[in-house]
């Protein structure tokens, strides 16, 4: 996988994690890691509820879809930032990972993207729109349809009361129960959707959202306890600083302060818990697990202590893949392959070695080609220039049983988490549209980029998606799950009973703006 030299960093100490990437540009790392029902046009979101019935009209709301466009980019990025593989920062890695390599499979690699965006938005409607299915057939309300996708029919088959078919656009799904679009003569209406009691309404209308939310716990749960957890490693040093005396590239972080690191968050955030005191590092070096002790000095620059060191997941080594023709770094004489083996006279054994050089002024570099070394003076004016780096797969480890679990719901509160700051930037206009929201085509460049980092990567992508379905699913928007259970917790509340036609029609304009 490669790592792309991206744009030049803000300036902050090198012994904390990359900075937030921004999916879908760089490839995802650890999960550090959506709801109507059709996936449309408009707003940002995973598809969730959205189409109708036969043909491309809604049926007058009152079908359950799954919608296309939803505030999900703040959770996508912490998905992402799990599995680094961008450029490089002061804190660690960020840019576009393998970007230049997935260019040159073209078209390919956009089929296989569509391919599986497609595929990953059928399975997680599905998911939630058989939330619903089962809810109704277990309370006794009678399904007319089970549908993937909307448009004309592809596939139809009819089993009992309950019509089953595929469709002709593969970007959403729907259940429509009897009496809920309009009044059916071949139901009983104590069977119909507005025959129930309103706790029967509000329980069918939260399954679909619950449906989504206990599938992204059980992907994420299966990931850190079936694949395990990339360790944080040491991936660069910075000559001087206290961790160059007592760590070495390649060391891989089990512990620090007496608690284990699972993320490179978790070694930031112990850093910075226990300096200027000295800290004390669990690694595994060359198969033999051994402790150090650093102490962190202050640095000025930065206003903070630091130890010195770059930690990430996945190491970046400094071995060029691929320059651009014409480019900083082609026109500096560097060829895909080179490998940089030291920077002005200092040995270097990772892109953040390389880094950290750079960033005290030095601009020479010796490259090892062909069994050769060839020293390169007056290198690229930038280190970040049109170059991507060589980047190694990162160390996964299962953590044990109850801390895997622990684990796996930080995770899950983590894109909670981010979905509600969205949610609120959005309302307050603190988060722009553009950053809060992400859209089918970034959705699907992000679940591209996660193929290709991996299945750890895709499985925490899938779960923050289905869990963003379930939340965007949970607001109390007209067409949505969450309006549905506005309805009936105010005739819980009231003992008044909307009627069901101002119900529909308040639901079929939802549909209406949402697609």
């Amino acid at each position: 996988m490669g790592v792309s030299a991206g744009p030049r960093p803000s300036s902050a100490g090198p012994h904390s994690a990359a900075p937030a990437r921004r999916l879908p540009r760089p490839a995802p790392d650890r999960l550090s890691p959506h709801r109507a029902h059709a996936l449309s046009r408009g707003p940002p979101a995973p598809p969730r509820h959205g189409g109708h019935e036969a043909g491309p009209r809604p049926p007058h709301g009152g079908a359950r879809p799954a919608l296309g466009a939803c505030p999900v980019a703040p959770s996508l990025r912490r998905a992402g930032d799990r599995v680094g593989g961008g450029g490089a920062s002061k804190r660690g890695s960020s840019g576009d990972a393998g970007r230049n390599r997935s260019a040159g499979r073209g078209g390919a690699a956009d089929v296989t993207t569509f391919l599986v965006f497609v595929g990953t938005i059928l399975f997680l409607v599905g998911i939630h729109e058989g939330g619903h299915f089962l809810a109704a057939k277990a309370l006794g309300i009678a399904v007319e349809e089970f549908a993937i996708g909307f448009g004309p029919s592809l596939w139809m088959r009819r089993r009992g009361e309950t019509r089953y078919s595929v469709r002709v656009f593969p970007l959403g799904g729907f259940v429509r129960l009897a009496g809920e679009a309009e009044a059916s003569t071949e139901v009983p209406f104590e069977r119909t959707y507005y025959g129930q009691p309103a706790w029967k309404r509000f329980v069918l209308s939260l399954c679909g959202p619950v449906a989504n939310v206990l599938l992204a716990v059980a992907v994420v749960g299966g990931a850190v306890l079936g694949i395990g957890l990339p360790r944080p490693q040491v991936v660069g040093l910075v000559p001087g600083r206290p961790a160059a005396e007592v760590l070495q590239v390649g060391d891989v972080v089990l512990k620090i302060g007496g608690r284990s690191a699972w993320a490179t968050e978790d070694v930031v955030a112990a850093i910075r818990a226990l300096a200027p005191e000295p800290v004390t590092f669990a690694i595994r070096r060359g198969g033999k697990r051994i402790e150090v002790t650093v102490v962190p000095v202050f640095a000025e620059e930065d206003g903070r202590y630091l130890v010195g060191a770059y930690f990430l997941p996945q190491m970046i080594l400094a071995e060029i893949e691929a320059v651009t023709p014409g480019g900083t770094w082609a026109s500096a004489g560097f060829l895909p392959g080179d490998r940089v083996v030291a920077a002005c006279g200092e040995e270097v054994r990772s892109f953040f070695d390389l880094y950290a050089r750079w960033e005290e002024g030095c601009r020479e570099a010796v490259v090892e080609r062909g069994g050769a070394r060839l020293p390169l003076p007056d290198t690229a004016a930038a280190l970040f220039g049109d170059a991507s780096f060589r980047t190694l797969p990162p160390i996964h480890e299962r953590p044990p049983l109850g801390e895997g679990i622990v684990l796996s719901f930080e995770e899950i509160g983590r894109a909670m988490a981010g979905f509600i700051a969205a949610i609120r930037g959005l309302v307050t206009g603190s988060l722009p549209a553009g950053e809060a929201v992400t859209g089918p085509v970034g959705i699907a460049a992000v679940l591209g980029q996660g193929v290709r980092a991996g299945p750890f990567v895709f499985l925490l992508l899938v779960a923050v998606i289905s869990l963003n379905l379930a939340l965007v699913n949970m607001i109390p928007f007209p067409a949505l799950d969450g309006a549905r259970m506005a309805f009936a917790l105010y005739e819980v509340v009231t003992r008044h009973k909307v009627s069901p036609r101002v119900e529909m029609a308040v639901h079929a304009l939802g549909f209406v703006i949402l697609f």
